[in-house]
């Protein structure tokens, strides 16, 4: 699990959340990233925290069609290389999923049973 950690910054602290998976998908990936957080939660309950606050981070506040972006989704994947950054492929991120919102909220819900920090309701 340490191999997958992705930095989630907040400004404030840092976090860490798992990546989809290695080598190809060292990146945040909505379900992937919210399933194994989901099954670390008893070990590590943080990848949670750091997941749900980075996936609320990218959540939808505009309609995009490119992106299949619609208001309140959190991204299914996200990619940062040369094709995305030129607009040639839309994973910068990419939304269309409707079963990772929620998972979001499980994950949400479950996290807390696990931390009980209401802080972190209000960061996410």
């Amino acid at each position: 699990m340490g191999a997958l950690r992705i930095e989630v910054d907040d400004n404030r602290h840092q976090f860490w959340m798992p990546a989809a998976g290695i080598p190809w998908f060292v990146t945040v990936f909505g379900c992937d990233s919210i399933i194994a957080s989901l099954e670390a939660i008893i070990i590590y309950h943080e990848f949670a925290h750091g997941m749900l606050l980075k996936l609320a981070q990218l959540e939808v506040t505009e309609l995009d069609d490119w992106q299949d972006a619609q208001l309140g989704i959190v991204p299914h994947e996200m990619r940062r290389d040369e094709l995305t950054t030129l607009n040639l492929l839309l994973y910068h991120p990419y939304y269309r999923i409707v079963d990772t919102i929620i998972l979001w909220i499980v994950t949400l819900a479950e996290a807390y049973n696990w931390n009980t920090e209401v802080s972190m309701l209000d960061e996410c």
